[in-house]
């Protein structure tokens, strides 16, 4: 049996899940860049969603590159609510290596479960060298998956994590 996603709510032998942006290929706004104090984003998972008790071997996210950053790498973190680090991806991405428009992928050791309120994020590890004309940012589109995640970013005691707006951001997640 091929394993096939047939859209973002069931996915084939329970091990792949797709946004419905990865899914309709439009995500077409980008936002939540990486510049000055900002340094991660992500998705948390609601209650109820299939993504609970998922073991993530692979995270990709789309990005684009803007202008030019400088310095940094990518990184995936999966944190609990709390703002502690569960996992971290065994691999980064430069974040001056970027392109226009690309898909990234992040391998994880596939040993932690998604429990309700995790966040998976994309961070980048030093906003040196960038600023509101040269950055790193999240594709994402307008549609709903708060049945799945919401997009959060961190509050500002990095404690815990607030909700950041409604837009989908291309997401394909395999455990």
């Amino acid at each position: 049996m091929s394993q096939v996603v047939t859209n973002s709510y069931r996915y084939a032998g329970s091990t792949v899940f797709q946004s419905n942006s990865y899914i309709n290929d439009n995500a077409t706004t980008a936002g939540a860049g990486w510049f000055g104090s900002a340094f991660t984003n992500g998705v948390s998972i609601t209650s109820g969603s299939q993504l609970i008790g998922l073991k993530p071997s692979s995270v990709i996210w789309e990005v684009v590159k803007v202008g030019s950053p400088s310095s940094g790498n990518l990184v995936c973190r999966i944190y609990n609510s709390s703002f502690v680090v569960k996992a971290t991806s065994t691999n980064t991405i430069a974040a001056s290596g970027v392109s226009d428009k690309q898909d990234i992928e992040f391998s994880f050791a596939g040993t932690y479960a998604l429990a309700s309120t995790d966040v998976v994020a994309l961070a980048i590890t030093s906003t040196s060298g960038s600023d509101s004309s040269n950055y790193v940012s999240f594709y994402r589109s307008s549609f709903d998956e708060s049945a799945v995640f919401t997009f959060v970013e961190p509050n500002a005691g990095l404690s815990g994590w607030v909700g950041f707006d409604p837009l989908c951001p291309y997401l394909q997640i395999t455990g």
